[in-house]
């Protein structure tokens, strides 16, 4: 007589723990694109879902700000450095998520040749990802976690023809796995549910 609703309490408690997104927070990380004159880059959350519209802040290497601006539909951005060292570009959505990468120009870079300098500690098309806001992880795409979507329309046209097949998938879209699960599990308690109002009801 108790089986019943014992094991509709254990469904629900499984589908509680299995679906935890609600109440974590999304990692957000940057991905740089062809270095080239322009830098180019896009933003996007931990899931690949892309940082859209978000608004960005480019620091020049002497702490002043460079230009702001937001990312295109897709989490795209570009900029052209005016000169070498290190540049910070910050993208934030204005409910708490932001991501920051660090850019490294180098002179030839900075006067508009392509051959200039990779960003700081990674390569293009790797994803920097930062977990609620601290720390960084990075991860080559293709590899578990580490997002695929990219492709901007404020990007260059150097940039989009020198992307990676990979980095050009689109990670982003459709449901991911938990929300199947939590769905499955949703309609498998209110079968459950059913069955035991009709028990009663005899």
């Amino acid at each position: 007589m108790f089986r019943l609703p014992l094991a509709l309490t254990a469904l629900c408690l499984v589908a509680a723990v299995w679906h935890p997104a609600g109440a974590m927070a999304h990692g957000v990380g940057s991905r740089e694109l062809d270095p080239g004159a322009a830098r180019a880059m896009v933003f996007l959350y931990a899931d690949g879902e892309a940082m859209a519209f978000a608004q960005v802040q480019v620091t020049a290497p002497d702490g002043t700000v460079h230009q702001s601006a937001r990312t295109d539909g897709k989490g795209g951005f570009a900029f052209l450095p005016s000169g070498s060292g290190v540049w910070r570009v910050a993208a934030s959505d204005g409910q708490g998520h932001r991501a920051e990468r660090e850019v490294a120009v180098g002179a030839t870079s900075a006067l508009g040749s392509s051959g200039g300098a990779k960003a700081a500690g990674t390569n293009p098309g790797v994803f920097s990802q930062t977990a609620g806001g601290v720390g960084d992880v990075t991860g080559q795409p293709g590899q578990p976690g580490a997002p695929q979507q990219s492709g901007a329309a404020t990007m260059t046209a150097s940039a989009l023809a020198a992307m990676p097949a990979q980095a050009a998938s689109t990670a982003g879209i459709g449901p991911n796995w938990r929300d199947v699960a939590l769905g499955l599990s949703l309609l498998a308690n209110l079968g459950l549910g059913a069955a035991c109002l009709r028990r009663r009801g005899r």
